[in-house]
């Protein structure tokens, strides 16, 4: 295995450590992190709204938030996946499902493991989640190779 293959493989695993470093957290410390950063997104694009309000829309707006943070980290994932892979086994087109049954695989591994987190549950329809966040990595990286493939015969 190469070294940039070893780097990409690397960073992956880290990856994969902050993924299950989130799912170790118990559920009260997850839902007060998550309020926190829900609180700040909302109050900035709110400024002039009164507190009441605010803490209103971020009781609303965090299970939705906690569900677009699931699929970032796996579009994430994905793409770190598909890397590592293409470096190690060189670009064939298995290399894109292998990633995808990858993330789906440590998808639902996460998810038990959160049944063994105080407050937390694993839930299938987490996996789902995870799973369509992998799935739009795959388009941001294709969309990303199409552009990037454009611009270099701009370039000449």
């Amino acid at each position: 295995m190469n070294k940039k293959a070893i780097i990409l493989w690397v960073i992956t695993f880290m990856w994969m450590g902050i993924i299950f470093s989130f799912s170790a957290t118990t559920g009260d410390d997850s839902s007060s992190k998550s309020k926190k950063f829900t609180y700040e997104i909302i109050n900035i694009i709110k400024k002039n709204e009164k507190e009441s309000q605010i803490h209103k829309q971020v009781e609303k707006a965090n299970p939705k938030i906690r569900k677009i943070a699931h699929a970032f980290e796996y579009a994430v994932l994905y793409i770190l996946v598909l890397l590592s892979l293409k470096e190690t086994i060189k670009n064939t087109n298995k290399t894109y499902l292998i990633a995808l049954i990858l993330c789906v695989l440590y998808a639902a591994t996460d998810e038990a493991h959160q049944l063994f987190v105080n407050g937390r549950s694993g839930e299938l329809r987490d996996v789902v989640i995870d799973t369509a966040g992998a799935v739009i990595g795959l388009l941001i990286y294709e969309i990303i190779k199409k552009v990037s493939k454009k611009l270099k015969k701009i370039k000449g």
